[in-house]
């Protein structure tokens, strides 16, 4: 260049590979990070300075089912903490380093719609059973078991899309949460259809007032639970 500098410019295709962390799946986020090192030259010879204004990445890149939340970038001393056997040194070897991070995160419509959604059918299909006539117990009875199964399978059916996390993810403690309610109402019919024999018409209409009761507390319970798990992650 003419001020003496020179003027170097490399293309680099290759496949980055970055641990995440899914324990808020699916309203996960995550760092795409890049992160650029000489092996040969230390701190003392070569730092690198980032050129802000000239860095960026392409307008029309994407992530195929992740928002784009931009980017960042830093410049730092890499401090090893050993000197790789080098008998010369008597210090730790120290690296400078540049780091590019894109961050990236799911749409909360993949949440509502895709995982969401689904499961806030198969529950009120459960609880279906609490609204209909107590001496429909076979019916009653198959509602919130079929539920039961099936909220089963659609937990195995985002489980097995993941890698193994040995935890429980946001959506399981939804999950959870779901499996509890259906129990309940099912126990409720098991143990509410042996006295429906013995029942008149009025005790009839009590009991289905409290059912509404309970389909009302569980509709909150679920709710709020779900908020909570959500805004607690």
């Amino acid at each position: 260049m003419p001020d003496g500098a020179k003027y170097q410019i490399m293309r680099i295709e290759s496949q980055f590979f970055v641990p995440f962390s899914l324990s808020k799946f699916p309203l996960d986020d995550h760092n795409l990070t890049i992160a650029v090192e000489d092996s040969l030259r230390g701190a003392e010879e070569l730092t690198y300075q980032i050129d802000r204004p000239d860095t960026g990445y392409s307008p029309t890149f994407a992530v195929s089912g992740w928002s784009l939340t931009g980017w960042t970038s830093n410049a730092l001393i890499n401090k090893y903490g050993s000197n790789f056997g080098d008998k010369r040194s008597s210090q730790a070897s120290q690296f400078s380093q540049m780091v590019f991070n894109i961050g990236i995160s799911r749409p909360v419509s993949y949440f509502v719609w895709k995982l969401l959604l689904p499961l806030v059918v198969v529950l009120y299909g459960a609880w279906i059973a609490l609204l209909l006539n107590p001496a429909l117990t076979e019916t009653r009875a198959a509602l919130p078991a079929s539920a039961l199964l099936t909220t089963v399978f659609l937990q195995q059916s985002y489980t097995e899309s993941l890698p193994e996390t040995g935890g429980l993810v946001l959506l399981d403690e939804i999950y959870v949460v779901a499996y509890v309610l259906i129990v309940i109402t099912l126990a409720r019919v098991i143990m509410k259809s042996r006295d429906v024999e013995l029942m008149d018409d009025a005790q009839l209409r009590i009991l289905r007032k409290k059912d509404g009761v309970v389909l009302s507390m569980q509709v909150i319970v679920f709710a709020i639970a779900t908020l909570l798990i959500v805004l607690r992650w």
